[in-house]
């Protein structure tokens, strides 16, 4: 049995022509339905994943300057959170702490975090 070896610019071509195949397979599913939207992702202008979630949060980091031991204060991230919709879950925020909010949120709960 003989073997062929195929060209590169062949390799690319049959490559190409099977992701546009795929491609072309799976755009109906990725349509923008309006009903589909959230509130959050329509105010901050982002695209709808693919599932509707229960409760949305938002954490935002942000570069700050803690005293964590005797001495010069050091330099670390800052995160606090925000309930922006739903039920099932809680915020709450450490005040005067560089660590992040603590997050509660029940069994089955579906979530999303927006990463600011």
């Amino acid at each position: 049995m003989e073997k062929k070896c195929i060209t590169r610019r062949e390799f690319l071509r049959t490559a190409g022509l099977g992701a546009a195949v795929v491609m072309n397979s799976s755009l109906g599913k990725w349509s923008l339905d309006p009903a589909r939207i959230s509130k959050s992702s329509r105010r901050i202008g982002r695209i709808p994943q693919l599932f509707e979630p229960d409760v949305e949060i938002a954490l935002t980091a942000a570069e700050k300057q803690v005293q964590i031991l005797d001495g010069p204060t050091t330099r670390a991230w800052g995160y606090s959170g925000e309930l922006l919709s739903g039920s099932g879950a809680t915020v709450q925020n450490l005040p005067g702490s560089y660590l992040g909010p603590i997050l509660r949120v029940k069994k089955g709960v579906k979530l999303r975090i927006l990463f600011h």
